[in-house]
């Protein structure tokens, strides 16, 4: 009975530990896809024709400012500025950044090429709608980027 329990904790704290290896290995720069390129790229065509499901906003919120690192491996220039793109992916960028607590890599969590994008989109639009929604999507972004930054603060020092 107790060769039993042993074997279980045994099992347990190795599984516990694969999980926090496969973590450090998502999150590494020599990661084979570390910003879920192709989940990324089928999000924004649902979101572009209106559409969406949870799990794509679970995936989206686990990578954070690396969902704006993907769009800019995947998307071409002229994309960026499309409407419809834009309307997706400021749909996509609030969701990624909706829970900084389940963002992967720590990193991520900081909205610099998010808040980069957005500007570069912003500066190239005519449509005032669209530059008031980029607006209002960065102050969300950088309110909850703000909000992490504080809850790092308060948790103890180890």
């Amino acid at each position: 009975m107790r060769s039993t329990i042993v074997t279980l904790v045994i099992l347990i704290f190795s599984s516990l530990a694969h999980g926090q290896d496969l973590e450090s290995l998502r999150c590494r720069n020599g990661a084979s896809d570390k910003y879920s390129s192709a989940s990324v790229t089928e999000a924004l065509r649902m979101a572009e024709s209106g559409g969406w499901w949870s799990f794509a906003e679970t995936n989206i919120a686990n990578l954070g400012d690396g969902f704006s690192v993907a769009v800019l491996k995947t998307t071409g220039r002229s994309e960026l500025l499309n409407p419809s793109f834009v309307r997706g992916y400021l749909v996509l960028a609030k969701a990624a950044f909706s829970r900084p607590e389940i963002t992967m890599c720590t990193e991520d969590r900081k909205p610099d090429v998010t808040i980069f994008l957005s500007d570069y989109i912003r500066d190239h639009l005519t449509d005032a709608q669209l530059v008031d929604q980029i607006d209002s999507v960065k102050r969300f972004i950088m309110d909850r980027a703000k909000d992490e930054r504080l809850d790092e603060s308060l948790k103890p020092a180890h």
